[in-house]
């Protein structure tokens, strides 16, 4: 069996965003939209405020145990 390393004690996660209610997102045409929300589950976008309270959780001690995880908040469009 080969020899590990020590570890280092550093968690590696992701965020992977859904569509996100941004300036960017608000130039979409209303039928490309209407379309997208359609398939969301949730049936609408996310927040910035959403985001960035996750982002500040995986920043956290509270998220100390958490690594190699891939974070998808996309109200449900990936299910």
């Amino acid at each position: 069996m080969p020899k590990r390393s020590p570890a280092k004690k550093v968690t590696v996660n992701a965020l992977a965003l859904g569509l996100i209610e941004t300036d960017m997102a608000s130039e979409m045409n209303d039928e490309y939209r209407e379309k997208i929300l359609a398939m969301i589950p949730l049936g609408r976008l996310g927040n910035v405020t959403e985001v960035a309270e996750i982002a500040c959780f995986m920043l956290s001690p509270a998220a100390a145990y958490i690594t190699g995880q891939v974070i998808q908040p996309d109200g449900g469009l990936a299910m």
